[in-house]
């Protein structure tokens, strides 16, 4: 399959995906917005209070009109069906697509003789939906993104002077003073640890970056020395922006992305295979960047955010929990 192909796939099976539960869609229903979720997750999510879209954050009605979308149900209908009559749909499809192919090249040996010929098949329509369906019968592909959503706490012990909680709002700030309660700081730099030690399975959590001008997420081995930055030692890996621009660190490795810098971030770590990786959740979950990390231990959770800008801001979900 052609690089263009792969990125067709990987955009489909993006869409396919709940970003709540980080699974292929249930019963999926659509928001005002557009934005499609399980309709369970969704529920679970108004049931909380939350009147915004977990993606994009557009203001929701005090009751949202959840509609089922067709489509997806569509989709998801053949894929739990499976069986033989998709099987023989690929099979039709992989004989049209060789039929295209050899149509393609009759023309072009007709073209060069001089002779009229009648246009081949639609040689696109016909591999997009190849692709589609060989998509929807790849339940390997899928059940990959078995996840469990971390709820992130926080010690005051664990962090630096210079930053502070809001629990009111679930914000990580920095100050323009160092903060009371984290007298005794953890980092020289401008950073702080979770309290969650990760050391098997498959976990994401999700940070709103959209009103921190530089900042880092990313995951440390708990002994993350003192005065080590995120991403610039052997014991910590993240995504980063600053300077306006967006880079992947580790032990002193800067890894430039070409992607633009997100609004919110998810990160998803699966230690049974030592591999972390960081999506875009601005229109859908597209994938950042990723990485085989070959963790040695346990690792955890680590934000920086840049020290000498005031007002700098990392937001939580709703659903994040704030241990003091």
């Amino acid at each position: 399959m052609s690089t263009v192909y792969e990125d067709i796939v990987k955009l489909v099976a993006n869409n396919l995906k709940c970003s709540i539960c980080f699974e292929l869609f249930t019963d999926p229903v659509t928001l005002s917005c557009g934005h499609n979720y399980c309709l369970n997750c969704i529920q679970r999510h108004l049931s909380r209070g939350t009147r915004t879209c977990p993606q994009c954050r557009s203001k929701l009605p005090h009751t949202p009109n959840l509609k089922k979308n067709v489509a997806l149900s569509n989709i998801l209908d053949l894929q739990e069906a499976g069986g033989r009559e998709i099987e023989v749909l690929l099979d039709g499809l992989n004989e049209a697509s060789g039929l295209a192919d050899s149509a393609t090249a009759d023309l072009n040996c007709s073209q060069s003789a001089g002779k009229v010929s009648s246009p081949p098949p639609d040689h696109h329509q016909i591999h997009t939906l190849y692709l589609d369906v060989k998509l929807i019968t790849d339940t390997n592909y899928f059940s990959s993104f078995r996840t469990e959503l971390v709820l992130l706490s926080f010690l005051p012990a664990m962090g630096h002077r210079r930053l502070a909680f809001m629990p009111e709002n679930r914000r990580l700030v920095v100050r323009s003073a160092f903060s009371s309660v984290t007298q005794n700081s953890r980092f020289d730099a401008c950073q702080w640890m979770a309290d969650q030690e990760l050391s098997r399975g498959r976990h994401y959590w999700d940070v709103d970056v959209s009103r921190c001008s530089g900042w880092a997420a990313g995951v440390a081995y708990p002994g993350l020395a003192r005065n080590e930055q995120l991403g610039r030692g052997p014991s910590s890996w993240c995504i980063e922006r600053s300077s306006g621009r967006l880079s992947a660190w580790h032990n002193k490795k800067e890894t430039p992305l070409k992607q633009d810098c997100p609004d919110s971030v998810r990160v998803l770590l699966d230690m049974d295979s030592s591999c972390l990786s960081f999506w875009s959740l601005m229109g859908g979950l597209v994938e950042l960047y990723s990485v085989q990390a070959d963790f040695r231990g346990p690792v955890r959770p680590v934000f920086w955010l840049h020290g000498t800008q005031q007002r700098n801001v990392l937001a939580f979900p709703p659903w994040t929990c704030w241990q003091w």
